[in-house]
């Protein structure tokens, strides 16, 4: 390819790290490239990158022939991330950014203050009984990661099992996923990302003291490379279970490794559109191995009870032949439920029996269903399907998320309306038909979660709760009598939560019909003029975006903006529940409500003299970033100002190309544009495509180098188009990359803020009155 270029300004010339002499934002050179749709043995990728996967494969109905397309910024794609002329791009344009808004460094550091005095920097988790111990965590003033820790008693001698602090000596980027004590808890298991491709290093260490003689430096009994991250122990100390990962970055396999032996495959998944998951009922009794689309569901049960050595585990876990056959003699693998097109379900035991949250018989926000354990081991073969039974007759108004036993009761996490909701029912075995007490919390609007619940036999169940004005709290509920208790809150100091109020609006949207939620939290006491808003906006993938405490967002909020969430269709937090809201309205042929909702939420608070246009700014992050997207090319003149954090923008190259992690599975989210049916509305929508010479908001974009799931290039090649296509020049367009993260920005809590204040010096700048 050429050497790159760009025209820094009259006088300068080719790649520069003095930002003093960027007058003009980096221009990026225009190089024509087919990008194929259909049927074809031509790849997508960039020429050096070939043997890097094959994207012959384009699903079960391609277009014959194939639709070309010109992509002029196609270059912008490097797989390895290390081409020069890209990483100089993406340095001058990261050099363009800070000198464009240089003059918001005061306001970025006094934000960047503001939020540290917010944030108790030296603190405690609540400890949760798991075993012999009280585990938790906590972090210290001046120290950028968690450290993991475990005591006998409350006032017992403390022990640290991981300093996330030490893990993340040498490295820019450090995040630990899995932190799992063994059975014996004699052992740790931990996972650990050090650049933000989400590529795991799955190690386990010895948590017994050093006696006198032996190294005291950390030593690995197990250190295995390039894992998905999650890891499950056996029945005891001596096996664990981890996934590998295929080319495109997908959960395809589940290996069994015997702690100081060898590793072993158990399952491959073929089926690109599957991903593999791997995790423990709440009794610890039965490994579950999940395969699952967007939109099918097939489990396996591993009866771990009785095994002993990492010979038992590996003797007796061995897959079936045929999901409805028993498989070898001593097996204990069973599969649920053979997968079967839109069918979803996800499993739980207790006492002998499994509990099932499925959208079996059309229920499409989910039922609660059972059957006795042992149907699933009869001797029987080949065995019959199993039939399960409604524990809690379905209905359309509620929606079921969640669910976890604890000694003698089941909770239920769900909604009603759209709002959160928690049910809890004593167990009667021999009852189908259980009594449900629902929960009564304080608040109308919330965020409720089940928290460390870590042992099936607790009398207590763990919850975490937090609102837009409520600090995090954990939650004790007792089942048996209804006591619920406030067992930590969150101190945020110099915030009063009495200063502060929050409201649910009803936004009418342009079909007539559908009145989309808004969650909404200001300061008290300002004038009733229209304000300076910020939206927030994701819809998609059902994901509910439920309004909790942020203590970042008071610095906003005392200088007297309006933060809102919009809960457009495409998530499952709407009022009719996941099955409308989402599947039937937010996907698919259907995904442009998911846009047009959030300008109708946008127009409906001018409207009510809320806010005006002049001074309101939205946000959205990756697929939320697609929101942006595709809201600012339809509806310009809506917002003063944009933030796209990791935006996914190019959806039609992304989607048309199995090569790039996600695609082949999202499938059954966005459609597929290499078929017909899809390829011309997706085109439609999707923001890269659809820049049109007209006015822009001042629009700040960011990227992660190494982000698996939205590559960098979207945003980058999007910052171009918009260069090159908006009629506003003085508004400005700036592409910010993080060179050393990936999708999820800083793992430094310290730059995390950093990051933030910087996103809010520049909405700041653009919606308060000067």
């Amino acid at each position: 390819s050429r050497p790159f270029l760009r025209k820094m300004s009259a006088a300068v010339s080719g790649p520069t790290n003095n930002v003093d002499h960027i007058v003009f934002p980096p221009k990026a050179r225009k190089e024509d490239h087919s990008v194929f749709f259909g049927e074809c043995d031509i790849s997508n990728q960039s020429v050096e990158d070939d043997d890097i996967h094959d994207s012959n494969y384009r699903g079960n109905n391609p277009m014959t022939p194939p639709l070309e397309r010109i992509d002029p910024y196609f270059w912008m794609r490097d797989d390895t991330r290390k081409r020069v002329d890209v990483i100089d791009h993406l340095n001058a344009e990261n050099q363009y950014c800070e000198k464009k808004l240089e003059h918001l460094s005061s306001l970025r550091d006094e934000l960047y203050s503001e939020m540290l005095y917010h944030m108790k920097e030296t603190d405690q988790t609540m400890p949760y009984n798991y075993g012999p111990y009280k585990y938790y965590s906590k972090t210290e003033k001046g120290l950028s990661y968690p450290i993991h820790c475990r005591k006998i008693t409350e006032m017992g001698e403390e022990c640290v099992v991981l300093d996330g602090n030490e893990i993340a000596k040498g490295f820019e980027y450090c995040d630990i996923n899995s932190i799992d004590p063994s059975p014996s808890h004699r052992l740790l298991a931990y996972s650990v990302d050090n650049n933000g491709y989400e590529t795991y290093r799955l190690r386990v260490k010895s948590l017994e003291p050093a006696t006198e003689g032996t190294d005291s430096s950390e030593q690995y009994l197990v250190d295995i490379a390039d894992t998905s991250g999650a890891v499950v122990w056996g029945n005891d100390d001596s096996t664990l279970f981890y996934l590998k990962m295929d080319a495109e970055h997908r959960p395809f396999q589940l290996w069994l490794h015997v702690v100081g032996g060898e590793d072993l495959l158990l399952l491959q998944e073929d089926d690109g559109s599957f991903w593999m998951d791997v995790d423990k009922t709440q009794d610890q009794r039965y490994l579950v191995v999940s395969l699952e689309s967007p939109e099918t569901s097939e489990q396996y049960v591993v009866d771990l009870r009785g095994l002993q050595g990492g010979d038992q585990h590996r003797r007796h876990i061995t897959w079936p032949t045929s999901q409805l056959l028993l498989g070898p003699e001593e097996s204990v693998v069973r599969c649920l439920q053979p997968r079967r097109a839109g069918l979803r379900y996800e499993v739980e035991h207790q006492e002998g029996q499994f509990y099932f949250l499925t959208n079996q018989d059309g229920a499409r926000n989910n039922k609660l269903m059972r059957c006795a354990a042992s149907l699933y081991f009869s001797s029987s073969s080949p065995r019959p399907e199993v039939q399960w039974e409604d524990v809690r007759a379905y209905d359309s108004s509620e929606q079921l998320e969640a669910l976890l036993p604890l000694r003698g009761h089941l909770a239920l996490l769900g909604r009603q309306r759209g709002l959160q909701q928690l049910w809890v029912a004593q167990v009667d075995a021999l009852t189908l038909a259980l009594s449900w007490r629902e929960v009564s919390l304080p608040e109308q609007a919330y965020s409720l979660w089940f928290g460390d619940n870590r042992e099936a036999d607790a009398e207590w169940l763990r919850l975490g709760y937090s609102s837009p004005v409520t600090p995090k709290q954990v939650l004790d509920y007792h089942p048996a009598s209804g006591q619920l208790l406030v067992r930590k809150q969150q101190e945020v100091p110099g915030f009063d939560p009495a200063l502060y109020a929050v409201r649910r609006l009803l936004a009418p949207s342009r079909d007539g019909q559908t009145l989309v939620p808004i969650s909404l939290v200001s300061k008290l006491g300002l004038d009733p003029s229209p304000r300076p808003l910020l939206l927030y906006g994701y819809g998609s993938y059902g994901v509910c975006v439920d309004p909790s405490f942020d203590s970042k967002l008071v610095s906003l909020l005392d200088r007297g903006v309006v933060y809102a969430i919009a809960h457009v269709r495409g998530g499952g937090d709407g009022p009719p529940g996941r099955g409308v809201w989402y599947e039937q309205q937010g996907k698919y042929l259907h995904k442009t409500n998911t846009f047009t909702d959030f300008a109708d939420c946008a127009r409906y608070l001018v409207e009510e003299g809320l806010t005006a246009s002049d001074r309101m700014a939205c946000v959205g992050r990756s697929a939320g970033g697609l929101l942006v997207g595709a809201v600012v090319n339809m509806f310009p003149g809506l917002f003063k100002a944009a933030v796209a954090d990791v935006p996914f923008v190019d959806v039609m190259n992304t989607m048309s190309d199995p090569s790039i992690p996600l695609t082949v599975t999202e499938w059954e989210e966005w459609g597929n544009p290499n078929e017909a049916q899809y390829f011309h509305y997706m085109l439609s929508y999707s923001p890269y495509d659809n820049v049109k010479p007209q006015d822009y908001p001042a629009l700040l974009v960011t990227a992660g180098l190494n982000d698996p799931r939205v590559a960098y290039w979207e945003p980058a090649k999007w910052v171009a188009r918009l260069r090159e296509m908006k009629t506003n020049p003085t508004s400005p367009v700036l592409l910010k990359t993080d060179m050393s993260t990936g999708h999820f920005s800083a793992s430094d809590r310290y730059k995390y803020i950093r990051e933030t204040a910087f996103e809010y010096s520049f909405i700041l700048d653009q919606i308060l009155q000067k």
